[in-house]
């Protein structure tokens, strides 16, 4: 995996670390080439204060997190279990703010009028009929 540390076309480490950015000699590399096994090789222009080397040790620990392989790197969807983009699962996002309907079997153990049944159970699918859909009706 490749990170650009610089803030060229894309973002990279750099905007979230950007007051240690400023300060390093070395500019323009990804994370894989000053990764040196166990800490990063890099050079800086003075001393760090003590939020500074707060910052940088957030930054090495980024780095340690790192597994480095030679495949391309891919997208990830991380809203679907698959990894994989889908319109629905976008829809789903942008109107009900990722969250999902959930389904209690234990509403079927209780002793309610059918039609209550039923209205839980468009309720639980997400079946109900949006409030200009039953104007019209």
């Amino acid at each position: 995996m490749v990170l650009k540390l610089d803030s060229g076309k894309t973002p990279g480490l750099a905007p979230q670390f950007f007051d240690i950015y400023i300060l390093c000699n070395e500019h323009n590399m990804t994370i894989q080439n000053i990764w040196a096994g166990s800490q990063l090789k890099l050079t800086f222009r003075r001393n760090f204060n003590s939020a500074l080397m707060h910052l940088w040790y957030e930054l090495e620990a980024i780095a340690n997190n790192i597994s480095f392989s030679g495949s391309l790197d891919a997208f990830i969807w991380k809203y679907e279990n698959t990894g994989v983009y889908s319109t629905s699962c976008l829809y789903t996002i942008i109107n009900f703010g990722g969250v999902q309907p959930v389904y209690i079997p234990a509403v079927w153990n209780l002793h309610i009028p059918p039609r209550v049944y039923i209205f839980l159970w468009l309720l639980c699918h997400n079946k109900l009929m949006p409030r200009d859909n039953l104007k019209k009706t």
